[in-house]
């Protein structure tokens, strides 16, 4: 075989094989949040590979990043909501906030679910949300809201959504996005 046909057989071999590894993205994710992930990635059949908390996407395309980065700004944005309403006893509807969450779908897709919990029931017939008769005469419904809970996957999300966008940008790839601060939300 030539030499320099040889070399450029080698060279070109070496750059598919470096440029490859460069293109997976290794993630940083808290066992906290990993099944979550794991699902999202498992109903979009992309290719992953998990080491304890760490979750290698198998070259991803852009499009999967960006809509990874849909999907955790949309998941902070429903921790947000969830602890603001953490003690809302009445809706618009007459019962109690119901904890929103995203739940994944085929194909990237995902629909805002609402938790089916049973909710925190407190006896206090002073609320003016409290049942007025009947066996729960007194009691309250509070949503099923662990706060320190939704502020730890709300800091995850923020991790997470900032990595992705971090990745983004050193590779060059034009995203209108803002940069989350996990001390300022």
């Amino acid at each position: 075989m030539n030499r320099k046909l040889f070399f450029i057989l080698a060279f070109s071999l070496l750059f598919f094989s470096c440029s490859k590894i460069r293109n997976d993205v290794i993630l940083l994710i808290p066992s906290s949040q990993q099944e979550e992930i794991i699902d999202y990635f498992n109903q979009a059949n992309i290719s992953i590979k998990i080491n304890n908390s760490l979750i290698t996407i198998i070259s991803p395309n852009v499009n999967v990043l960006i809509n990874l980065l849909d999907f955790q700004y949309r998941n902070i944005s429903l921790n947000k909501i969830n602890i603001d309403n953490a003690n809302t006893t009445r809706t618009k509807d007459g019962t109690y906030y119901k904890r929103k969450y995203l739940e994944t779908l085929p194909n990237l897709k995902y629909i805002i679910k609402e938790d089916s919990s049973i909710p925190k029931k407190i006896y206090d017939p002073t609320h003016p949300d409290s049942i007025k008769e009947g066996k729960d005469k007194g009691y309250v419904y509070y949503p099923n809201i662990n706060i320190e809970d939704e502020k730890n996957n709300l800091k995850n999300n923020v991790f997470i959504y900032n990595s992705i966008l971090e990745y983004l940008k050193i590779r060059n790839i034009p995203v209108i996005s803002i940069e989350l601060d996990p001390n300022n939300i």
